[in-house]
């Protein structure tokens, strides 16, 4: 028989009305062999002010952190099961005693039935611990599986009574199997060495990304996010890696790699990947998963991540939503390390000169090595003329285009060597072309935006830019956006240029 903590709920006059009768709730402690502890989901609500044994909906001591939270949950059992949380318009707190193990160090919970209200939203699970950082999405709450590892954090951080607890705001959702395990179902591990060795991962440091399955699947592939905003985060230049197969039977999929970059638009400039800041999400087809498995990192993360700011771009109303204000004096972008194709590809955004801008000055530009080539995209602020300008360490080509008028426009920059040239687009139309047959060698350099070139500040640009995308192909012209650019499994770097999407809040 399970051995289960019953728990009888302390109503309010009103709660009591509405659900005409007093509420249990279970919690079943080892279950099974490979189970510490699990939660039914038969919780609704309680008053309980030290949370032991009950989830809570009080400010109170746990452990070494005040926890405490603004309204009462609406905590119900969910239509399939599980716990219904819901939080309309504001922040609200539970969380219950249970036991932690380093025998059983996963804490593994489903989230379901996601409802976003309107403003601002936010999921936070984990044990409540300083000297752990607790699993957080802000903006958009993805479903699936997630897997938390608080020992991989802090091998000795706790053995006992801990509280679990569950930050929501502005979200109804469900949250089904929160439980303690000794293995999850379905694994999805990152290690590195160096996570051990230096507490945290560094340039050529090896990282390796685990997938293991109950069930084979035919292919398994990891994709990476930034928590903040749920935003594509590019890891070394790429946006997800295609795993493989550790043997015959398919249930084991892996990839390891040399860790070199991290672009995390929304990251200030130096400032450190927290544990659980990068979320890695793993996808199969045809078998093993039946939903996205998620997890965080362990330790932090330090690779010059971060699209860097100098001086201070403000943000103002753009093309589409909102824009990046640059005012030609000490305003740029640095993207390190871009994964470029040199063989192909596009360059683009929409531009808005400002009125007062005489100077010439770069919109785009990024410079290669061995030997020394470059692609430049400028503007004459005095003719105000467009000029798309390549060297490919030998000989150069360039393309200039016809006045530019005031208001937006879409600016494009092609080149493609099967294709033999260059191009430049205005609003869709070409403004001319000119030979590239040999590549650039600019993969893997830093790209300056706005009056960057070879990593500082040297032609600025005074104006607005919104929907900066560069791409690994050749896209097809066009004039009449409708909305911002989507990011394919072609774009090498998308910057919506909104305050919470596209960069930085150094920005600011």
């Amino acid at each position: 028989m399970k051995n289960t903590i019953q728990r009888v709920l302390t109503l309010t006059p009103l709660t009591l009305m509405l659900l005409g009768a007093s509420l249990q709730a279970q919690i079943a402690k080892n279950p099974d062999s490979n189970t510490l502890w699990a939660e039914s989901g038969q919780s609704v609500q309680t008053v309980q002010p030290d949370g032991t044994d009950y989830w809570t909906d009080l400010g109170w001591q746990a452990g070494e952190m005040w926890l405490s939270g603004g309204l009462y949950p609406d905590i119900t059992t969910g239509d399939q099961g599980g716990m219904r949380i819901s939080a309309s318009g504001e922040r609200v707190f539970t969380a219950v005693k249970v036991p932690f193990s380093p025998d059983f160090p996963y804490l593994v919970w489903k989230v379901e039935d996601v409802v976003l209200g309107q403003g601002y939203h936010e999921l936070t699970v984990g044990p409540a611990s300083q000297k752990v950082t607790r699993l957080q999405v802000v903006g958009a709450i993805p479903e699936g599986t997630f897997i938390f590892n608080p020992y991989q954090q802090d091998p000795d951080w706790a053995t006992g009574s801990v509280a679990v607890s569950m930050n929501v705001h502005n979200v109804a959702l469900t949250i089904k199997d929160l439980r303690m395990v000794a293995e999850p179902e379905n694994n999805l591990a990152i290690t590195s060495p160096a996570f051990d060795e230096k507490k945290r991962l560094e340039p050529n440091d090896p990282l390796t990304i685990t997938l293991t399955l109950a069930e084979p699947a035919a292919s398994a592939t990891v994709e990476f996010f930034d928590s903040y905003m749920l935003s594509p985060v590019s890891l070394n230049g790429q946006t997800s890696i295609a795993l493989e197969a550790a043997d015959a039977s398919k249930k084991v999929w892996t990839a390891t790699l040399v860790a070199k970059s991290l672009l995390m638009p929304n990251l200030k400039t130096g400032e450190m990947v927290k544990p659980n800041r990068l979320l890695f999400k793993a996808t199969t087809a045809d078998g093993g998963l039946t939903a996205p498995l998620w997890t965080g990192n362990p330790r932090e993360i330090s690779l010059g991540s971060g699209v860097q700011v100098l001086g201070a771009p403000k943000f103002s109303a753009g093309k589409h939503g909102q824009a990046l204000s640059f005012d030609g004096v000490a305003d740029g972008l640095l993207v390190p390390d871009l994964d470029m194709d040199d063989n192909e590809g596009t360059m683009e955004c929409w531009i808005y000169l400002a009125t007062t801008f005489n100077t010439t000055a770069n919109i785009f530009r990024i410079d290669g090595a061995d030997p020394w080539t470059y692609q430049i995209l400028m503007i004459d602020g005095e003719t105000r003329k467009l000029s798309y300008s390549v060297y490919n360490g030998t000989a150069g080509a360039s393309v200039n285009s016809s006045l530019i008028g005031d208001g937006w426009h879409h600016v494009m920059a092609t080149y493609s060597v099967s294709g033999g040239k260059i191009e430049l687009f205005v609003d869709g139309n070409s403004e001319g072309t000119a030979p590239y047959t040999t590549p650039t060698t600019c993969r893997g350099k830093a790209l300056g935006i706005g009056g960057v070139g070879q990593g500082k500040l040297v032609a600025p640009y005074a104006g607005l830019l919104d929907e900066i995308r560069i791409s690994s192909v050749v896209r097809a012209p066009s004039g009449e956006e409708t909305g911002p650019f989507v990011r394919d499994d072609k774009t090498v770097l998308l910057l919506h240029c909104d305050r919470d999407t596209g960069i930085s809040d150094a920005a600011k």
